[in-house]
């Protein structure tokens, strides 16, 4: 189609079109705008191609503003943090403009390609955005903040960044790799219906926190750690309503508790206390590196509390260490009063080391569980049809094949294996497996002699065991998790 051609096109049919390139380059709505005068009127006036601000350019955010002088405003930027300037520029014409009531929604991610840059900096450059204001993000639905990794370490009320703005109509916020200060949380979230917390440092229990979301469905708490606002911090107006008041959250349904610091698990332990979640579908928890730190006591909670889940996952569990027996106990029995699961992802924190298997009964005796029946019916989980499991010694694998044998729904639903095999010894035959499990994958896991770990090196996430040896990895184990909050329904 030549120039000619595509000068007569109808501004409805021109303007489908620069949507259409919108998708594939964010930059398309300005670079059409300049190829005539003719596809600048249409550009100009598809009001459209200017409500997403995607890249991190002074001049292009200016454009982009000038060019939406009224509609409400999205906002996408991942900042490098070796250029601090740019980002403090962008943001500083966000206040000059006086465009906080037109935010729908904020996605801002900090990446450190240079770790010795001033986090403070950062700090003050992200606080621009929740300074003082007599305006309020009026319209903001979506705010997505922080860094890709925590760097600060012991922090203070002065590195907190004080996140709760006022926002009434906020229905999601992620928190990852801050400081935060609750000092503007008394306005509360009513609409609020998704709350992530990762690699971050809250300043107040969560659950002071969860009172001013009412409405909330999706709670995932990862890695969050608490610091004391007192060191250097004046009153800071957080409820301040006993652990003993129930929190009441009618509409929460998923709730992911991963990898929560030793000292903290008290903190978790009084969310599950005062927590009244009826319509919760979907529990989640992995082990932060030390299986025992987690205590019966909080097991018998979870396991008294959550009867109407369809979706449990448990990555780390504590079977076979001091006190696995119990522990084990706990689960078959909650594992009993589940009739409506049909989801369950069960990794252990066992040793997997051979001289030990005798002792190492936890994995058998829930899979015993699993695979008993009553006329024919199994006696616990009867609705289901997913399960990962391992690690799995191969001479257990029989064990595996007798709860396949016993549930109709799992040989046509979807089976994961985690087999751990010792170098000096044979992987297991997983021919029947293969034959009469309708989705069926096996993982196997070698520790050379040394045995098996969770949590060290290999952590389970996406339905697959990976592997995390650094601080890299570790930014892309957080970079998973946050990816896979939205495929949990």
């Amino acid at each position: 189609m030549d120039h000619c051609h595509i000068g007569r096109l109808p501004p409805e049919i021109l303007s489908h079109i620069f949507k259409l390139l919108c998708r594939t380059d964010s930059q398309m709505s300005l670079i059409v705008s300049w190829v005539s005068q003719y596809w600048r009127r249409v550009a100009l006036s598809t009001h459209s191609l200017w409500d997403t601000i995607a890249a991190l350019n002074p001049n292009m955010v200016s454009e982009y503003i000038n060019r939406n002088p009224a509609c409400p405003i999205t906002f996408m930027a991942t900042c490098r943090s070796s250029k601090p300037a740019v980002a403090s520029e962008c943001l500083s014409l966000f206040v000059t403009h006086r465009l906080r009531p037109r935010f729908q929604n904020i996605y801002l991610r900090v990446v450190h390609d240079d770790l010795e840059r001033d986090v403070e900096l950062w700090q003050k450059i992200l606080g621009t955005l929740f300074l003082p204001s007599f305006q309020r993000f009026q319209q903001l639905r979506t705010l997505s903040i922080g860094y890709s990794l925590m760097l600060i370490s012991n922090p203070t009320a002065r590195d907190g960044l004080p996140v709760f703005t006022e926002a009434p109509g906020l229905r999601s916020l992620r928190l990852r790799g801050l400081v935060v200060s609750s000092e503007n949380c008394a306005q509360g979230y009513p609409l609020l219906q998704s709350f992530s917390v990762i690699n971050t440092y809250l300043d107040h229990p969560i659950h002071s926190l969860l009172r001013k979301m009412p409405g909330l469905e999706r709670l995932s708490l990862t890695l969050m750690e608490r610091y004391d606002p007192e060191s250097d911090a004046t009153d800071i107006p957080i409820d301040s309503s006993a652990p003993e008041d129930e929190l009441i959250l009618d509409n929460l349904r998923i709730l992911r508790i991963l990898r929560p610091v030793e000292d903290q698990l008290q903190d978790i332990d009084t969310l599950l206390a005062v927590l009244c979640a009826p319509n919760l579908r979907h529990f989640e928890w992995e082990v932060n590196y030390d299986p025992v730190a987690t205590s019966l006591f909080f097991w018998q909670r979870c396991a008294s509390q959550f009867h109407g889940l369809t979706s449990l996952h448990l990555m780390g569990f504590p079977s076979e260490f001091p006190g696995g027996i119990d522990i084990s106990q706990v689960l078959v029995d909650w594992l009993e009063s589940l009739r409506q699961l049909e989801s369950l992802i069960l990794i252990f924190a066992r040793s997997c080391i051979y001289s030990n298997i005798d002792t190492e009964s936890g994995i058998v005796t829930v899979l015993g569980r699993l695979a008993k029946t009553y006329n024919d019916t199994p006696a616990c989980c009867p609705q289901l049809s997913s399960l990962h499991i391992g690690p799995i010694l191969p001479r257990e694998l029989p064990y595996v094949q007798s709860v396949v044998e016993a549930r109709h729904l799992l040989r046509a639903g979807a089976l994961r294996v985690v087999q751990y095999v010792d170098t000096k010894r044979s992987a297991g035959d997983v021919s029947w497996l293969q034959t009469n499990a309708g989705d069926f994958a096996l993982e196997t896991v070698s520790g050379h002699g040394r045995g098996f770990r969770y949590g060290i090196r290999h952590r389970y996430v996406g339905g697959t065991l990976r592997k995390y040896s650094n601080m890299f990895f570790q930014r892309i184990y957080f970079d998973q998790v946050e990816e896979l909050e939205l495929l949990v329904v």
